[in-house]
């Protein structure tokens, strides 16, 4: 059987950067720490120099051509006072450079993490502006859709300031903007924190702007970010976030607690985030599947629109399309049911059919399944 598938707020503080590494906090929303937080580092330790690191991907919002990004090594200043006046500052260790030139005016290198998705976050990260004759700025982008929808901070050396905005569908709201001194050639250390859609500012621990509230996006990728010649550096990041449950997991749980006669629930797709672009088991109601690889049946599902059943002693299994709001197959489902007297072929995939029609509900597009 087949089927087709087709207000700008604006204060201004007299805040300068301290000595040789100044201390730039920007927090967004409440200083919350999460009772079940995760961690992570992004130090460039094991990245191989002079390249780009692994899990991350290349992009420009605006025009032009993408940034040239790899890591270099720098001397990046510690943490703590020295000792005495002849104690060093610092230590050489792996950075993330930006330093193509093209000086394309609405020209936006961004280099997106692939690895993670973040909605509640806290997060530190080191950034400088080396050079740059139009522009120097450096700032991180999260909440990250794609190039073309997501919020940022940045900072500039050139215009002494610190901005926040966001790119929806390509274009730039209005900034919110504060006049800091930023100093070329200098550490900063940029710190973001982002829960709900509220969004708090400090520099130095001293409030920039106030309580800002955008709800655009409720979740999404970090990245790192410069315009045009800007040529920025970036050290290490650490972030604490709340993990997040990909949609499709928390949709067949949902489901499975519901449809007490079901005896599995899963579905199959293109994981965005996987490079390799294989089809795969992005949600299953048994956990330790979630990541492998699609049989046969469910890649002709997704591919061809087909529906499948395969009858067992005591279950029966129909592998059929997940549908978009357009009639274009997203996913294949595979609906596992417990056998009964009297079932037929058009009994059990009707009520398979119902399984994906709850799921239709839910999920309106390809993107619901993993945002």
């Amino acid at each position: 059987m087949r089927h087709t598938h087709n207000k700008q707020i604006r204060r201004v503080l007299g805040i300068d950067s301290r000595n040789s590494f100044g201390m730039l906090w920007i927090c967004l929303g409440c200083s919350a720490l999460y009772l079940s937080a995760a961690n992570k580092t992004i130090d460039f330790k094991s990245s191989t120099l002079n390249k780009t690191p692994t899990g991350f991907t290349s992009h420009v919002s605006g025009t032009g051509p993408v940034g040239s990004w790899a890591v270099l090594e720098d001397a990046v200043p510690t943490l703590f006072k020295p000792f005495t006046e002849n104690s060093p500052s610092g230590e050489t260790h792996k950075v993330l450079a930006q330093t193509s030139r093209d000086i394309t005016d609405e020209r936006f290198p961004l280099l997106i993490d692939q690895s993670t998705l973040y909605s509640d976050f806290e997060l530190k990260a080191q950034i400088k502006m080396v050079g740059g004759a139009t522009e120097q700025m450096a700032g991180i982008a999260f909440r990250i859709q794609d190039e073309n929808n997501y919020y940022i901070i940045r900072a500039s050396s050139l215009g002494n300031t610190v901005m926040f905005y966001k790119f929806e569908d390509g274009k730039r709201s209005q900034p919110i903007s504060v006049n800091v001194k930023i100093e070329k050639d200098v550490w900063y250390e940029l710190s973001i924190e982002c829960r709900g859609n509220q969004i708090n500012c400090k520099l130095n621990d001293r409030p920039l702007f106030p309580t800002l509230n955008d709800s655009s996006f409720n979740q999404g990728k970090l990245g790192f970010w410069t315009k045009s010649d800007s040529v920025s550096y970036f050290g290490n990041v650490s972030i604490k976030y709340k993990p997040k449950t990909p949609p499709a997991v928390t949709l067949i749980k949902n489901i499975m607690e519901k449809q007490k006669r079901l005896e599995g629930l899963k579905i199959l797709a293109v994981d965005p985030d996987n490079e390799d672009q294989i089809i795969q088991i992005i949600a299953s109601s048994s956990p330790d599947e979630i990541g492998e690889a699609a049989d046969e049946v469910g890649k002709d599902v997704l591919e061809n629109g087909e529906i499948y059943i395969r009858k067992e002693k005591k279950i029966v299994v129909v592998t059929l399309p997940l549908k978009d709001r357009n009639g274009d197959t997203m996913a294949a489902v595979e609906v596992t049911l417990k056998r009964f007297l009297g079932q037929t072929q058009k009994t059990t995939i009707t009520r398979a059919t119902l399984i994906v029609k709850l799921m239709q509900e839910q999920v309106n597009s390809f993107r619901d399944l993993f945002y």
